[in-house]
This record gives structure tokens, sequence and C-alpha cells, in this order.
């Protein structure tokens, strides 16, 4: 997968996209509007927990043993405060379900289990 980054994102920056890449080249896309560096701790925590039943957290125990460094983070996408009153989590969650398509997360190689299309309505 190759991206343009249109923000610095750090760990620290909130209103990401992101992309968790496996070594094994399966890959997850999410949201979060916290810090990025707490969401994927709790990725992290889910997976060495194995609360939860999700399709990252059955990859990572099955295929690799609950080995979480196999896990690689990237920010994608930055969300800045939308002007005149806009939703700002509302276009957060488009940008994820964007991403989700234009990668085919939810396809052969992709870990997210569903993509919310209702976020267009």
């Amino acid at each position: 997968m190759e991206y343009y980054v249109n923000h610095f994102i750090t760990c620290r920056t909130s209103f990401v996209v992101y992309v968790l890449i496996c070594i094994c080249g399966s890959f997850y896309i999410g949201k979060t509007k916290r810090p990025l560096l707490e969401r994927i701790r709790e990725h992290r925590n889910s997976v060495k927990t194995g609360k939860g039943r999700t399709r990252l957290i059955e990859h990572v125990r099955c295929q690799h043993g609950g080995n979480v460094d196999v896990l690689k983070f990237a920010g994608l996408e930055y969300v800045p405060p939308v002007m005149y009153g806009g939703d700002r989590h509302h276009v957060l969650l488009q940008k994820e379900a964007r991403h989700i398509i234009r990668t085919d997360a939810t396809g052969q190689l992709g870990l997210n289990e569903q993509n919310d299309m209702s976020v267009f309505i």
C-alpha cells in the first residue's frame, strides 16, 4: 500500500484514520478521536488479553501466537476541525469508510469486519 499523508501525524494526534499492518500483509483500517497512541495501546492490549473476538484479534492470536510485535501502525489521514459548526466526528467516519473501500479492508487480506456505509446518508 502506498499513501500520501495530508498532515504531520504523531502518536499524540487526535482525529486520525490509521492503518495497522501485520508482517504477513494483513491490515486493518481504523479511526480514533483520541490520541493515536491511546488507540494503539488498546489494540495491543486487546490482543494480549484476548478480550473481544474481532478478526484482528483472532488473526494475531491464531496466526502469530498473540505476538503484538508483528503489528505496525501508521496514521493515514488527519481530520482538522470542521468550519462553520460541522460535525468533525462524522467527517472522520466518512474518511475511515473511504479508506476501507479504497483498500478493500474487508476483503481477503483486510481485517475489518464490515464497512458502515450509512455515514454517507
